[in-house]
């Protein structure tokens, strides 16, 4: 009886441990190689943003996935509604020194180099992977600080999704007045190898404060002479 309940347990030990290895499947990243290849393979360093990530940072606009990255800058000149993006690795200063792909298309403009990002929305992506280092020689003369990959999505099964959005702030001058924000997607997978996903979003803003005025105070002491004090604005 002993007998039998020992093995019966040591069956059960086995049971476990198969379940535990085909559940821990690893990460494939492809842009290292331009093909899947694990991340403990592949011949450089790669960061990796996830679907989960992605939707726990909740970025208005897909270049912000990259913010927590070590080695990645990312600067906007005039704040979210700023088409276009620059996005540089490991200080290698401007924007034609790392290129950006989206699903093997490159986005950087042939003759700045400079990629608009306001055309797309973090909701579509699947994951980010960025590859640091020289790569001109699988990706040409934009690789030369590294390759930033936005992966969108691909649907394994119906979805829809409808978000909005309304933003201010309490100051006038700290933040944008008034952003207004919808995002709308369907994705089917119609077939084995066959999805579908298609998306709409818009960003609507009155934009940050043109103006800037600053009252001047009076001095607290008076000023000796023939003529009354004034402040800038002559009072």
């Amino acid at each position: 009886m002993l007998g039998l309940l020992v093995s019966s347990a040591f069956g059960e030990e086995v049971k476990e441990e198969k379940v535990k290895k085909a559940e821990e499947l690893p990460e494939v990243v492809v842009t290292a190689t331009r093909v899947e290849t694990p991340v403990e393979f592949a011949p450089a360093s790669v960061n990796v943003v996830t679907k989960e990530r992605i939707e726990f940072k909740a970025p208005k606009t897909i270049d912000e996935a990259l913010n927590d990255i070590p080695g990645v800058f990312v600067r906007r000149g005039k704040g979210l509604m700023d088409t276009l993006s620059s996005i540089t690795l490991r200080g290698i200063p401007e924007q034609k020194r790392t290129l950006i792909l989206m699903d093997g298309v490159v986005l950087n403009n042939p003759y700045t180099g400079n990629v608009k990002m306001a055309g797309y929305y973090p909701e579509d992506l699947e994951r980010v992977e960025v590859v640091k280092g020289p790569f001109s020689s699988l990706y040409g003369g934009y690789a030369m600080g590294g390759v930033v990959q936005f992966i969108t999505k691909m649907p394994e099964k119906r979805e829809f999704t409808l978000k909005t959005g309304y933003g201010s702030s309490w100051k006038r001058g700290e933040a944008m007045d008034d952003l207004r924000r919808v995002y709308i997607s369907y994705g089917d997978k119609l077939w084995n190898k066959l999805s579908i996903f298609l998306s709409y979003g818009r960003h609507d803003t009155n934009g940050y404060p043109t103006d800037f005025n600053v009252q001047t105070i009076k001095p607290p002491a008076g000023i000796t002479g023939y003529k009354e004090t004034y402040t800038r604005e002559g009072k």
